[in-house]
Order: structure tokens, then sequence, then C-alpha cells
């Protein structure tokens, strides 16, 4: 899909959310040199948790290096931008994303089954809240912005010991109902 897509670009940035293996991208680098014309211009923003310690960003400024150096070697226009913050901290102004790019998201297997499921549990409690509350009532709109909003930025931002709300699948529900004989 993203070879399809960058065949007329020559501006390519790929913001990729922390998978921990970054093989993918001398391989990459590779096939856009073989590809006819200029070369693209590429621009990597990886997100990746902080470290521990004094530099919390030191393992994912030393991928941008090597990453660097690599592009170099197959003369490739290439920049690198190396965030080490938590998802939930991250602003849009962080990605310094430009509009004559051709923008590439890359995340970890988990998330769009994640994003899934908060989409479904999400919808499920916006449509019992349209059930009783109209779209103006104040009292709506505060458990939209004070509950909702920050549930679902925990489910789709957070991991590991920080992330608080854990939405289930409904067989994994009915599991836990048969176990616990309610059916």
């Amino acid at each position: 899909m993203i070879k399809v897509k960058l065949e007329n670009a020559m501006r390519l940035h790929i913001i990729d959310f922390g998978i921990l293996y970054r093989f993918q991208w001398p391989t990459f680098i590779q096939r856009i040199v073989a590809r006819d014309g200029a070369p693209t211009k590429i621009r990597i923003t990886r997100i990746e948790f902080p470290q521990l310690g004094f530099r919390p960003a030191a393992g994912v400024e030393e991928t941008g290096r090597r990453l660097a150096d690599y592009a170099q070697t197959f003369n490739v226009p290439f920049e690198y931008n190396a965030i080490a913050k938590r998802w939930d901290y991250i602003k849009l102004e962080d990605l310094m994303i430009d509009r004559d790019e051709f923008i590439v998201v890359n995340l970890p297997p988990f998330f769009v089954t994640c994003l899934r499921e908060a989409l479904f549990h999400f919808s499920a409690l916006f449509d019992m809240l349209e059930t009783n509350a109209p779209h103006e009532h104040h009292e709506r709109m505060l458990i939209e912005r004070e509950i909702f909003e920050k549930e679902a930025l925990n489910v789709i931002a957070c991991e590991g010991w920080e992330r608080v709300e854990r939405p289930e699948t409904y067989k994994q529900w009915q599991v836990r109902n048969l176990r616990a004989s309610f059916m």
C-alpha cells in the first residue's frame, strides 16, 4: 500500500510509534533508492517510551544516528526526529507535520485491535448517553469531557501499568459469565 501511494511522492514522513524493532527501515530505504526518479526525502519521527535514567531519549536518538548514516550511504535525503514521551503527552506540534509530505503512520500490532474494541465500548456508552441526555445538557458535556475523554485516552494511548481501563470483548465477558455460572 505504501509503495503504491509513494510512487509520486518526493517527501515522505513516517511516524513510527515505538514498536521496538527497527529492522524494516534499512530495507525500506533500499527500496526507495531502487525506484525510478529522484530520491525521496525520508523523515522518520520515532516515538518511544522514555528510558529510565539521565538520558531518557538515548536509545531512540542512537537509532536515528544509525539510520541517518545508512541513508547517507545511499544518498537518500534523511531527517530523524526522536520523541521520548508517553503517548498521551504527545502533541501534534511535536510531530512537525509538513503539508507537502506524504505521511505514513507505523503502529504496533496491538493498536488496531485495541482501537476497535475501544470504539465498540465507547459507542455503546455514547448510545446510552444519547438516549438519556440531550446534546446541549451541561451534565452530558461534563460526562463526555471529564469521564469518557479520559477513559478513551487511557485505553488508546497508555500501556502497561499506566493503563487503567481495559475494555474486553463480548467473548471475554461471555467466558467470565460462564465461569461465574451466570449463564
